[in-house]
């Protein structure tokens, strides 16, 4: 996204932002991530950008988190949502929660969005549960543009303290709710945006090839 398409970035119903949606982000393998941006009204730049990145459909169930993005973009920093790979309105499969494909993808995000103009270089990650675990997991890679991270309700020991396993128990109440939920999640089609020929072709792509993450966590305890 170049200064002309800064430029053209919509108003949005909230004063002092201007929002641009499923900006596609390339990855290393050609994967397309689609995240919206969260842009200070006025001025090109450059600005501090801060990520948040979730599978939880930035588009539809957690688009009401629009908060945070808002009031950094009324602040002078840019927000970004994305959605992870294989979710909402993001190219690929999703094969398993942080994986290390996501992981790389989490950090060609940052490097892409640090080589925009209108971003000064300094890029950092927030988020809650989920968003907070690749937060805290991407900073232990420590990739150059990353300048700080926000990480509220996670941890950086999945073995002892995530949804799976505590010390080694598992956790059955928790593989009865989330793991399943995430199976009908990672179904959804994505956002029918009006320039994706691709939308029936990458929901049938999802139908087909994601298998619940649920069966991997049970063969791999650690």
């Amino acid at each position: 996204m170049g200064i002309s398409q800064l430029d053209l970035a919509a108003p949005s119903p909230w004063s002092g932002v201007r929002l641009a949606r499923h900006v596609p982000i390339p990855m290393r393998d050609g994967t397309r991530l689609r995240a919206d941006l969260y842009l200070p009204a006025e001025g090109t730049g450059p600005w501090p950008v801060v990520v948040e990145y979730l599978p939880y459909r930035k588009d539809d169930l957690t688009a009401p988190r629009w908060n945070v993005p808002v009031a950094l973009a009324q602040h002078g920093i840019v927000g970004v949502r994305v959605d992870v790979r294989g979710t909402g309105s993001s190219g690929g499969i999703a094969r398993d929660e942080y994986s290390e494909e996501e992981l790389q993808d989490g950090e060609d995000v940052l490097a892409w969005l640090a080589a925009q103009p209108w971003c000064s270089g300094r890029v950092g990650l927030w988020g809650t549960s989920y968003g907070a675990f690749n937060a805290l997991q991407i900073a232990m890679r420590r990739p150059p543009h990353l300048t700080a991270i926000v990480a509220h309700a996670g941890s950086d020991d999945r073995y002892a303290t995530d949804v799976h396993y505590w010390g080694g128990c598992l956790q059955a109440m928790e593989f009865l709710s989330y793991p399943l939920w995430m199976v009908a999640l990672n179904a959804l089609p994505p956002d029918p945006e009006p320039d994706d020929t691709r939308w029936l072709e990458t929901w049938r792509q999802r139908v087909e090839q994601v298998e619940p993450w649920l069966f991997t966590w049970l063969h791999h305890q650690r």
